[in-house]
């Protein structure tokens, strides 16, 4: 029985499941003040004490710390009987994935990945009172990974409008227009998106100083996209590709606290590298640590195949998990939603392939004044086989 008849099945019984719906128009710079708002008071870099630390691929010249992409939706939840069995059989069809196809040599496990992000700044010349200016932007992600992990990570961010990038509101792209185009820092720089020698970015006694401002509002991922392409190397201890295969195992060290946020792996039982803030023990992890954990680790190459068996397991076992239904993904890939709170005002979500039990992608939401917007994403591509490093064509190994 396939993974498709069994949904639909689920959906006949519990028809309180409900697909995503749009925001109006007329509420969309309103909402987005507040999420700019609310996110700056989670702006610094954290660690252990906090759910969300920060790890940053590439350094940007201007310190760019980038926040996450635009997708307006509700959501109502479907009763746990429907979830509990949407995510064992995912479990069971998606068990395999962890064991990719063994490398031989010169060969590299290749994965692209799209990432869509928001980032908040401020032009020089911003008046005084008026909020930051918000762009979403979408841009690539590719890992080039060989035996024992070593490998390179590869951050693209589209050009300004290009691949779907765009300002949250209308009222942002006005104000962009009216500053003079002040440069945009999570695009590409060129012609139309100019640091130097753009009029608009001259400090005229702005109250932010400098060439540009720029805040964070997303650390789930812990991603960052900047003007230019970044490539930073991985070293063989910070890949999941070093996690044993058996999904089992790797449970037992996420609950044991000794898988860290990077991929390496503690040998004894340890505290939990993220504290939510709740946890009674100084040894292992809460199922809703465990959770952060691997929201961490998403970021990593291959790791979409490595932790979706094990993700769908500490899932079940949290509270108000619930049953979206059926989205389609920002990559246009169609799937089953799961999410689940975290914290006071922010959601987790997970998009599963119904036949396989993919993991397609993971987001996270930020609720203001009842209504959810997606602050980050990131949507999966294949994991293939290349046949050397930067190269882009090979054998899928998992879908």
């Amino acid at each position: 029985m396939t993974t498709d008849y069994i949904e639909v099945l689920l959906r006949a019984i519990d028809p309180a499941i409900s697909d995503a719906s749009t925001v109006a128009a007329s509420r969309q710079d309103e909402i987005w003040r507040d999420i700019v708002e609310s996110l700056t008071q989670d702006s610094l870099p954290r660690t252990r004490r906090v759910r969300h630390p920060r790890r940053y691929w590439g350094v940007s010249a201007l310190g760019t710390v980038i926040a996450a992409a635009v997708i307006l939706a509700t959501s109502v939840s479907a009763p746990t009987s429907a979830l509990a069995a949407t995510l064992k059989t995912a479990v069971v069809s998606d068990s395999g994935a962890a064991a990719l196809a063994p490398l031989a040599a010169g060969q590299y496990y290749y994965q692209a990945s799209a990432v869509s992000l928001v980032c908040s700044f401020a032009g020089t010349d911003l008046p005084t009172g008026q909020p930051l200016l918000t762009y979403v932007a979408n841009g690539t992600m590719e890992s080039w990974t060989g035996v024992g992990g070593s490998g390179k990570v590869v951050l693209t961010p589209s050009a300004v409008g290009a691949d779907g990038s765009h300002f949250a509101t209308p009222d942002d792209e006005a104000r962009w227009i009216a500053m003079g185009k002040p440069f945009i820092p999570c695009a590409l720089s060129g012609a139309s998106n100019q640091l130097t020698g753009n009029p608009a970015n001259a400090n005229n006694q702005s109250n932010f100083g400098g060439d540009i401002t720029t805040i964070s509002g997303f650390g789930g991922f812990g991603l960052a996209l900047t003007s230019s392409t970044q490539t930073s190397l991985l070293s063989a201890t910070t890949n999941v590709n070093n996690l044993p295969s058996s999904v089992a195992a790797i449970s037992n060290l996420l609950a044991n606290g000794q898988i860290n946020t990077d991929g390496s792996i503690s040998s004894v039982p340890q505290a939990c590298p993220i504290l939510d803030g709740s946890s009674a023990t100084s040894t292992g992890c809460t199922p809703s640590e465990e959770l952060s954990v691997i929201e961490q680790l998403l970021q990593l190459p291959d790791a979409s195949a490595k932790l979706g068996s094990v993700l769908y397991q500490v899932l079940e076992s949290l509270p108000r998990a619930s049953l979206v239904g059926t989205v389609t993904t920002l990559n246009g890939s169609v799937g089953t939603a799961v999410q689940v709170p975290q914290g006071s005002n922010e959601t987790f979500q997970v998009v599963l392939n119904p036949t396989t039990g993919a993991l397609l992608s993971c987001s996270e939401f930020s609720t203001i004044s009842g209504v959810s917007t997606s602050v980050g994403s990131i949507n999966y591509g294949l994991v293939q086989v290349a046949q050397g490093q930067g190269t882009t064509t090979g054998n899928a190994t998992h879908s």
